[in-house]
């Protein structure tokens, strides 16, 4: 089992908090969680590898000069069009008042996490704080 060799604080599926001390050794459900190599014990040799984190989708470019209605090409065979191709999602800026409940939904759809308590004003502040429209 991986040793830490700094103290972490990790939330579980429940959100419930866990303080792992240095030192201590980490539970199998926390070492995904951990993503931060340097808390690791060098030492150890069970030490993980922590999970690299999963790159955002993005949208591929429409072929160039390529009709979109157009039949199969010549000799080829007709692909059946993906409906979500080529379309980029739109997040919707969530109005003033809105609950904390959607301005966490909008975060999470922006790249971030929001803590459960989280309020709606600290929650658009934050977003604000790094760029992301709350207008």
């Amino acid at each position: 089992m991986p040793k830490l060799k700094d103290t972490v604080v990790v939330r579980d599926e429940h959100f419930a908090t866990h303080v792992l001390p240095a030192g201590s050794v980490a539970p199998d459900w926390a070492v995904p969680l951990i993503t931060n190599p340097a808390v690791w014990d060098e030492n150890d040799d069970t030490t993980p590898t922590p999970p690299k984190p999963k790159p955002k989708a993005k949208a591929a470019p429409a072929a160039a000069g390529k009709d979109p209605q157009a039949g199969p090409a010549e000799g080829g065979e007709d692909e059946t069009p993906d409906p979500d191709a080529g379309a980029e999602q739109t997040i919707t800026v969530p109005k003033k008042g809105a609950t904390a409940k959607t301005w966490a939904a909008y975060a999470l759809a922006n790249g971030f996490e929001v803590e459960a308590d989280a309020k709606a004003a600290e929650i658009r502040e934050s977003l604000a704080a790094e760029g992301i429209p709350v207008e």
